[in-house]
C-alpha cells in the first residue's frame, strides 16, 4: 500500500503522544520499515542491544510481530520487546 503522510504533523502528534504518556512510538509501512519515530534516537539501551547481529534481528523480529499483532487486531499496539522493554 501506498500512502503519503505529511511528516511534520504526524511528527507533532508522535511528540505530543510521548509527552503525555512518555512511550516512544514508532510508525511502520506495510513492510514492516520505520516511517517515523518520536523520539528520533532510540534509547541507550536499546542502541547498545542493536550492535550486536542477533539484537539487531531480535528487534526486527519483536516490530514485524507487533506490526501483524496490530493488524490483526486493527489496533494500535503497545509490546514488551525481547530485551524486556
Amino acid at each position: 500500500m501506498i500512502s503519503t503522510y505529511d511528516f511534520q504533523q504526524l511528527d507533532g502528534i508522535l511528540k505530543d503522544f510521548h509527552t503525555a504518556v512518555g512511550i516512544r512510538i514508532s510508525i511502520f509501512d506495510d513492510e514492516f520499515n520505520p516511517v517515523t519515530e518520536y523520539p528520533k534516537t532510540a534509547p541507550a539501551f536499546c542502541r547498545c542491544i542493536r550492535e550486536s547481529t542477533a539484537g539487531k534481528e531480535g528487534c526486527k523480529k519483536c516490530d514485524r510481530d507487533a506490526c501483524l499483532r496490530a493488524a490483526k487486531l486493527r489496533a494500535p499496539h503497545i509490546y514488551v520487546c525481547h530485551a524486556g522493554i
